[in-house]
């Protein structure tokens, strides 16, 4: 990856490229770097984000848990078309076609360059055997099985259609996130996510600057929410406490107190920290 300073805008606008390694570099950095940029690309209808987040007009939502919890089968309908229907229907298909070329673009991996291609190839192709992804909630009149045309989707098919409903540039982001996204599944991921909540500290985790306290609550947040079973909140307040400990004396001394002697009227009514209230 090049740092920010080094990036070439030009060729890579909106993040930093990724290599396809998988790892918190995905998660924390690329994939949000690339979502915020994506923000800024509108048409008259909606940005390249709400394109990706199937919030835009003729776009599917996601299924979500609630949904998924009262039937496993259930799919939402698109969004209304906003004016005419054959322009926004356009535009939904052209902002799906902008966001794929984005991701690309960002992307220096020749094999998940290659990936990309294929999913987009075996879609216009209409190669349903081959993995090409549905983007209907019934299989297309041309799907190779005969006795699935015009039935429901069902297994995997239906799982990736809850999740990324009738744009192919979501069906690819999916794909994306299943490279980059970091696995926590086995003991060994816990050990080092345990290891890492362990490790932080303000000089090798944030620094020490006029935004310091900011910066590390905003980090343990995200490190927290990143962990197969995360911490309790009061326990993340006990770590932000423990860590500004390291700083700068004054900090520190009135870490140590609080610690100490918690102070009521920064707690919220179920013990949960809050911040104080504004001077008068």
């Amino acid at each position: 990856m090049l740092s920010r300073a080094s990036r070439d805008s030009k060729l890579y606008p909106y993040a930093d490229p990724w290599d396809g390694q998988r790892g918190p570099y995905f998660e924390r950095n690329w994939l949000p770097d690339m979502l915020s940029g994506l923000g800024g690309v509108t048409d008259d209808y909606a940005s390249l984000t709400d394109h990706l987040d199937g919030m835009d007009p003729h776009g599917v939502p996601p299924t979500d848990a609630a949904q998924l919890a009262a039937n496993a089968m259930h799919v939402n309908g698109a969004n209304p078309a906003v004016g005419p229907a054959w322009k926004s229907e356009q535009a939904f298909k052209n902002r799906s076609s902008k966001a794929i070329a984005a991701l690309r673009q960002h992307i220096v991996s020749v094999p998940l360059v290659a990936e990309i291609d294929k999913m987009v190839r075996l879609y216009r192709g209409s190669q349903w055997a081959q993995g090409a992804p549905i983007l209907t909630a019934t299989y297309p009149a041309t799907y190779h099985v005969v006795a699935l045309q015009g039935q429901p989707l069902q297994g995997a098919h239906l799982v990736a259609y809850q999740q990324c409903g009738n744009s192919l540039a979501r069906h690819v982001l999916a794909r994306l996130k299943l490279d980059g996204m970091p696995r926590r599944v086995s003991g060994l991921d816990v050990a080092n996510q345990n290891t890492v909540w362990a490790n932080i500290s303000l000089s090798n985790s944030v620094g020490i600057a006029q935004n310091t306290p900011t910066a590390l609550k905003t980090y343990l947040e995200q490190v927290n929410s990143e962990r197969n079973t995360p911490h309790p909140q009061n326990d993340v307040l006990v770590k932000f406490l423990q860590v500004l400990q390291g700083g700068p004396k004054e900090i520190a001394t009135k870490a140590m107190d609080e610690l100490a002697s918690p102070r009521q009227d920064w707690r919220n009514a179920d013990g949960t920290g809050s911040p104080p209230p504004p001077p008068a």
